[in-house]
């Protein structure tokens, strides 16, 4: 998530997206120990998120009905507007200085995050002169160049398996390239 503010996960354009939030927060709920605990599914005891959010009424009640204190709901509540805290948690606007050669992935059907991997790649050539920048953007969901093989969207057949050649043909031959390349070895892994 490069921006939560704009155009990312919590907010759209700005705009607040309870149910998403709420589904975040959720999910994202803070664990003692390790490992990692698996998170249980929130039980929001109905299938209506009209109703469920209707009978919890004011946002103030969030809190208790995670049953834990929640950062990131918490930090959601507190920062409405697009503040100094947003601001400096924008990863875009910290994106200089690198030096290695980046390349950027993202999907033109992600709902969660359609802007972010657009914003990084404009950062990184607009901070960074002479690096190798690349951006690919693929018919593909929120990560679905690395979860599905890319063929289908829906109803929609794309007739090939877009994220699979990308795995294949883009990204591989792009780390073979650059790790070899600073890594300076004159023969090619092959």
């Amino acid at each position: 998530m490069v921006d939560f503010f704009l155009g990312d996960d919590w907010y759209h354009g700005g705009a607040f997206q309870l149910a998403k939030n709420f589904e975040g927060a959720t999910g994202f709920a803070p664990q003692a120990g390790a490992p990692p605990k698996v998170t249980v599914p929130f039980d929001y005891g109905t299938s209506d998120g009209y109703e469920f959010f209707l009978k919890l009424g004011p946002l103030s009640n969030v809190t208790a009905r995670l049953g834990t204190p929640n950062p990131m709901w918490d930090e959601t509540v507190a920062h409405p507007t697009y503040d100094d805290y947003w601001q400096s948690h924008a990863i875009w606007r910290h994106l200089r200085n690198i030096r290695c050669a980046v390349l950027t992935v993202g999907g033109w059907f992600d709902a969660e995050d359609l802007m972010g991997p657009l914003r990084v790649y404009q950062a990184i050539g607009a901070n960074n002169p002479g690096i190798s920048n690349g951006i690919v953007m693929g018919p593909w969901v929120h990560g679905g160049w690395a979860r599905h093989d890319g063929r289908r969207l829906g109803s929609v057949d794309f007739a090939a398996d877009t994220a699979r050649y990308y795995r294949e043909r883009i990204v591989l031959p792009f780390f073979e390239f650059h790790l070899w390349k600073h890594l300076g070895w004159k023969d090619s892994p092959e």
